[in-house]
């Protein structure tokens, strides 16, 4: 029997479509004003009682309201939602910004939502090398399902 055979991507998917929907409603605004985030705009969308954060298994780093999100400061923004803890997203400032969705369940998947700063879209992404049959269904469902964050 092969492994993930059974596996529905349905529920995780939509878990996933959601939490990004949510991100986009929440934050997409504040990017597109300024074309960057400030800890304070993180820090207010995380302290929700739906999400854990900081992630128990980092150390908790002071956040300064005022300071621009980099490379350097964006590790303290990794998240997890109550609602499905198998999910880690965490925030990229690379060519914009970006939000990666992770599990340690399927290693070789990821789907990432960028806000970009040179065309004000937002594009989804997916990877999968292959190598699991559950990522590649995820992945697979993903792609097909986006379409609701390019704006017309």
């Amino acid at each position: 029997m092969i492994f993930g055979a059974l596996y529905d991507p349905l529920p995780d998917a939509e878990f996933i479509l959601d939490r990004f929907r949510e991100i986009k409603k929440k934050l997409h605004l504040v990017y597109k004003k300024k074309n960057y985030f400030v800890e304070g705009d993180l820090e207010k969308y995380l302290k929700n009682k739906e999400i854990i954060w900081p992630h128990p298994s980092y150390e908790v780093k002071k956040i300064k309201k005022n300071e621009k999100i980099t490379m350097k400061n964006s590790d303290k923004f990794n998240w997890q939602y109550k609602k499905n803890e198998d999910f880690t997203f965490h925030l990229m400032p690379i060519f914009g910004v970006a939000f990666r969705c992770y599990t340690l369940d399927f290693p070789d998947f990821e789907a990432v939502m960028e806000f970009r700063r040179e065309d004000k879209k937002l594009t989804l992404r997916t990877q999968s090398d292959g190598s699991s049959i559950k990522a590649t269904r995820l992945a697979k469902y993903l792609e097909k399902n986006y379409k609701f964050y390019n704006p017309t």
